[in-house]
């Protein structure tokens, strides 16, 4: 009986490991389609749609990615998120760029 508990309450820390990792993942791939999302206000303006469709498709794609983002903080944490952030900003890209030519 005793040892039927333990593997019990071993394998719901399994599955809670699953299920952390699962969230932690799913809160990544949040966050990167946010980014992608990013992308289609560039895009939008050289299509052949009426200006009413390209406001709403800009629009709808920024709030979604905005949305998206914030969840998949949630999901992943703030610290991990913030890492992200700093890792897919082409910014900070110029400018560790500068930094290093400039110790060199």
């Amino acid at each position: 009986m005793l040892g039927r508990r333990i593997c019990n309450f071993v394998g719901a820390k399994a599955i809670r490991e699953e299920y952390y990792f699962m969230k932690k993942k799913l809160g990544k791939y949040m966050i990167f389609a946010s980014f992608a999302l990013f992308i289609v206000p560039l895009v939008v303006p050289f299509l052949t749609i009426t200006t009413k469709l390209k406001v709403i498709f800009v629009s709808s794609a920024v709030i979604l990615a905005e949305v998206l983002f914030w969840i998949g903080v949630l999901f992943i944490g703030h610290e991990l998120a913030s890492k992200y952030r700093d890792l897919l900003n082409p910014f900070k890209w110029i400018k560790n760029q500068n930094n290093t030519e400039k110790e060199d």
